[in-house]
């Protein structure tokens, strides 16, 4: 029991220390909410379908965790559409904006 709660600590330890680096990516984003316009039209992002697991940030916002290891994930756009998925694993279609790494949802599905 005692080792439970040992591996719970430090796996919840550990999503923490991942999912850390994703905090300037949503100061990034809060900051260039009001992003002007670019003077040269910009190549669109071929929607890609990417694998990870949904995740909670410690500001309160969802971000799909792609590689725990090398703490590499993306916030998502649709907030209310990831809150359904939270601790799961997930499919999410979409394009990310190179800029500020933010997912543009297309859709979100369970994986398996």
């Amino acid at each position: 029991m005692k080792q439970r709660k040992i591996r719970a600590w430090a796996m919840a330890l550990a999503m923490a220390a991942c999912l850390a680096p994703l905090a300037p990516a949503v100061a990034a984003q809060n900051q260039n909410s009001s992003a002007q316009q670019p003077a040269a039209p910009q190549k669109q992002n071929a929607q890609k379908t990417y694998f990870g697991k949904m995740a909670k940030l410690q500001n309160g916002k969802y971000a799909l965790v792609v590689d725990v290891k090398a703490s590499r994930g993306y916030i998502l756009d649709d907030q209310k559409a990831a809150a359904e998925f939270v601790d799961k694993k997930v499919l999410v279609t979409g394009t990310v904006d190179p800029k500020t790494s933010v997912l543009h949802v297309v859709t979100i599905k369970p994986a398996f």
